[in-house]
């Protein structure tokens, strides 16, 4: 049975209804999506280990909840004439890995435009080497996006993010990277995938641990 919550919540006159859902199998993702009028206006994703208790994925899943309502209420995010959801606050990173993951995605809700979806992870040949495919599309049409520069970063509590590679999308609206891992405990950290044209930009959380998966 799939966990969902859902709120409404109004804001200078206009009311938006969140709905946050847990969705796929590989991989599993944490979906929030904002409804105004019956229309989404923005989302935001993250990607969570599979292997986590139920009781551990519903408490990631209130708290990216809570966190989307409390931004909209307090007006910490806000309509500009463009209709594009802004962020008024800094991004911190502190406290834990999954409240840094979280911090990141705070400003990562994706107005129709471009969306960014992980099609594959898999271990590389070598140890502390990770494949991983990505695609872009545009908005609601899905139709996929060329040209788009899709950077791959190591996120680490307490540490700014580090670029590791970056790549363009090609005609199918897909890249496929090679990302070396530090050595260490790689469960320390997590990879933030980001992607940006001319059409907007998303991105989402990879973490470091976990089952492989592959394209379905």
């Amino acid at each position: 049975m799939t966990m969902g919550l859902n709120t409404e919540v109004t804001h200078k006159g206009k009311t938006f209804h969140i709905q946050t859902e847990e969705r796929g199998e590989a991989p599993l993702l944490i979906e929030t999506l904002i409804y105004e009028k019956g229309r989404i206006v923005a989302s935001r994703r993250t990607y969570i280990n599979k292997e986590l208790s139920k009781e551990e994925r519903l408490t990631l899943m209130r708290r990216q909840h809570r966190t989307v309502v409390s931004e909209i209420a307090s007006g910490k995010l806000r309509f500009d004439h463009q209709e594009k959801l802004e962020e008024k606050r800094p991004l911190s990173p502190t406290g834990s890995l999954d409240d840094l993951i979280l911090n990141h995605l705070s400003s990562a809700l994706n107005v129709e435009g471009l969306n960014l979806k992980l099609l594959s992870f898999s271990q590389g040949e070598i140890e502390n080497e990770i494949f991983l495919k990505v695609a872009t599309t545009r908005g609601i049409t899905e139709k996929p996006l060329m040209g788009i520069r899709v950077s791959f970063k190591l996120i680490r509590e307490g540490h700014p993010p580090i670029e590791i590679v970056s790549a363009l999308t090609d005609e199918e609206g897909t890249c496929e990277v090679r990302v070396p891992l530090p050595c260490g405990k790689i469960e320390d950290y997590a990879l933030l995938i980001e992607a940006e044209g001319k059409e907007g930009s998303d991105r989402l959380i990879q973490p470091l641990t976990g089952e492989e998966n592959e394209e379905r």
